[in-house]
């Protein structure tokens, strides 16, 4: 039997809810996600981890990690938020 591969994400971490004072660093997400025992990522809000892609790939890369996912924060029920 295969074992199931199970990610995570920034969000569980708690660093894109918050509005006020400091978070964890992606680096320090990205250890505790490998840590954890998880074997990938999602992409989190933009911005938050590395947008250049040789970047991003070496941080995964680093703690063998995959990245799974990307949140898109678009408001898909309003037209008028397509566009932008």
């Amino acid at each position: 039997m295969t074992p199931i591969r199970v990610a995570n994400a920034p969000c569980s971490w708690g660093v894109l809810e918050l509005a006020e004072g400091e978070s964890a660093g992606y680096e320090q997400v990205l250890d505790e996600i490998a840590a954890s025992g998880f074997v990938g990522s999602e992409l989190g809000d933009w911005g938050f981890m590395p947008s250049e892609p040789a970047a991003l790939a070496a941080a995964l890369a680093a703690r063998e990690l995959a990245m799974v996912g990307a949140f898109v924060p678009v408001a898909l029920a309003d037209r008028a938020a397509h566009e932008p």
